[in-house]
């Protein structure tokens, strides 16, 4: 009895083993690394939808661009990586794949997804801003697949107010869209970046100039909201009213350049086709004057139409000119009642007018521009006309006087009067 139930225990035992070695092979085949294969060649072939492509033995992901078609690369969508070597991994990698949406690694080992974990973190973290990417964010894992949704949201990890409430919740692959334009559109040396998505979705485009030796506006990527470009040597502001690239500007840092004009009838079409919710900033340049006519007729027409968001203008530490009276009494009137600067006394005469250094918004206006008094007042025109009278009569005396001596004769009134 004992020798057969030790035999049945040894099968039970065995088939055990049998099946768990199955099992294993089973599992590590279905689930473990693949063979590994080395390629001597890498290359990339086209799936029959041609917007997908598998690309296989790639030691860097640029590699993509030199293996498809640069008719092709706008159009792909989906990139299946496949025996790869990738060591290091860039943004900057995927800039020309403009459509893509899905990317794929063809690993099964564990090792893989830790490796695809820090490159998709890697493809959407850039620049400062964070954005974590998990199960509770529409993102899927399955064979090392990672499919972003058009649900895939967004909130950044560092809890920046301008971030987290122009990202949070936003789609992702908006938000990648709007980045890869961005970067294929922005020109050197300016740096250019997405920080955030409107309420009406469109994007805040931030670029970055600042000490960089321009001499004029640059070209910048459309929709660009954010633009600084300070300590520069700009001249010539008009590109600003005139280019559509800055259609969508809602804040431009011009403070520290050579700026001495501003065309007013660009100014005013330019803020009239478009929301007047603008910050122009032009601290530390060389302006002596403004359109200000033109500036106060933007503010009445826009009051007049109940517009509550108005043109915002830094113009502090320029070199005005306060012996100009057509100029004066307008622009003390727009800094002192429309708050064009935050702290107007830095809005001061030139050193080389006859008010140097004085707050514009504290001087006496009426005084300095009060009209010159005329050339004569009444009460001289009055005492002229008398003169003249008086003159007049000493004459006629002393006509009457040689008549009558030379002629005996007496005037004529003289001998009409009853008396004589």
């Amino acid at each position: 009895m004992q020798c057969s139930v030790s035999v049945g225990l040894w099968v039970v035992v065995t088939a055990m083993v049998i099946v768990g070695a199955e099992a294993f092979t089973y599992l590590k085949r279905k689930f473990g690394p693949d063979p590994i294969i080395t390629y001597t060649n890498p290359s990339c072939r086209s799936l029959p939808r041609h917007n997908e492509v598998v690309c296989e033995g790639l030691k860097s992901l640029e590699e993509v661009t030199s293996l498809v078609s640069s008719e092709q690369l706008p159009q792909v969508t989906t990139l299946t990586i496949a025996h790869a070597n990738i060591s290091s991994f860039t943004l900057d990698d995927l800039v020309s794949l403009t459509s893509l949406h899905t990317l794929m690694f063809n690993f099964r080992s564990v090792a893989a997804y830790s490796l695809i974990a820090k490159i998709i973190e890697r493809i959407y973290t850039s620049d400062g801003t964070m954005v974590e990417l998990g199960k509770n964010l529409g993102l899927d894992w399955f064979g090392g697949r990672a499919d972003l949704r058009n649900t895939t949201a967004t909130f950044p990890t560092v809890h920046d107010m301008a971030t987290l409430f122009s990202l949070s919740g936003r789609e992702l692959l908006m938000w990648l869209r709007y980045k890869k334009e961005t970067e294929r559109e922005c020109v050197a040396p300016c740096n250019c970046s997405v920080t955030g998505i409107k309420e009406n979705l469109d994007p805040i485009i931030h670029v970055d100039c600042q000490e960089v030796g321009l001499t004029e506006l640059p070209i910048i990527p459309h929709n660009t909201t954010r633009l600084t470009l300070d300590r520069n040597n700009i001249t010539n502001m008009s590109l600003l009213f005139t280019s559509e690239l800055y259609h969508h500007i809602d804040s431009i840092a011009l403070n520290y350049n050579r700026i001495s004009y501003m065309d007013g009838e660009l100014y005013y079409n330019y803020i009239k086709n478009r929301s007047m919710d603008i910050i122009i900033k032009l601290a530390y340049n060389g302006l002596k004057t403004m359109p200000v006519k033109i500036m106060k007729q933007v503010h009445n027409e826009a009051a007049k139409e109940g517009k509550n968001h108005l043109p915002m203008f830094d113009l502090s530490n320029n070199p005005w000119n306060c012996d100009d009276c057509s100029f004066l009494p307008d622009f003390q009137e727009l800094v002192y009642y429309q708050n064009y600067e935050m702290d107007p006394s830095n809005i001061r005469c030139a050193n080389w007018t006859s008010t140097a250094g004085q707050q514009v918004v504290k001087l006496d206006v009426n005084s300095l521009c009060a009209p010159d008094p005329p050339l004569l007042q009444p009460l001289d025109i009055l005492n002229i006309c008398m003169g003249i009278l008086l003159l007049m009569l000493i004459f006629n005396f002393l006509h009457n006087f040689v008549q009558y001596k030379r002629h005996g004769k007496l005037p004529w009134i003289i001998t009409k009067l009853p008396c004589c």
